[in-house]
């Protein structure tokens, strides 16, 4: 049996399909897309970094899900252009602080999703 170029593209198409990513790769590619937003994704290091010293976390996945990065960042896979990523970005910080969804941090006092942020990108990077 011969196979037309049609079939093979086809097979070859179907092989490269993405198959349900982990929440992980979820994760870390919030991660990747939230670290392009900064204007170095080092950035996110030392915030993170201190964050998980002082929660006693050497898993970033874990911090991560206890700070419910995978629910907050949901709508975030939605938004395609870097621009409306980073204005939901901004509304979702503001809305942590009004509500009082704040984490200290060496002293400064963030956000709930900025911290999370950080840690992914970081876990990302």
């Amino acid at each position: 049996m011969t196979m037309k170029r049609r079939a093979v593209l086809a097979a070859a198409g179907v092989a490269l399909l993405p198959t349900r990513a982990s929440a992980h790769d979820d994760l870390a590619a919030h991660g990747r897309r939230l670290g392009a937003l900064l204007t170095s994704p080092n950035l996110a290091r030392p915030i993170a970094t201190a964050y998980l010293r002082a929660t006693g976390e050497t898993d970033w996945h874990r911090a991560a899900h206890a700070l419910d990065m995978t629910p907050v960042l949901a709508p975030a896979a939605e938004l395609l252009e870097e621009a409306t990523l980073r204005t939901w970005l901004g509304e979702r910080i503001r809305a942590d602080f009004a509500e009082g969804r704040v984490v200290s941090v060496d002293g400064w006092r963030l956000s709930r999703t900025e911290v999370g942020a950080c840690v992914i990108v970081m876990g990302a990077a």
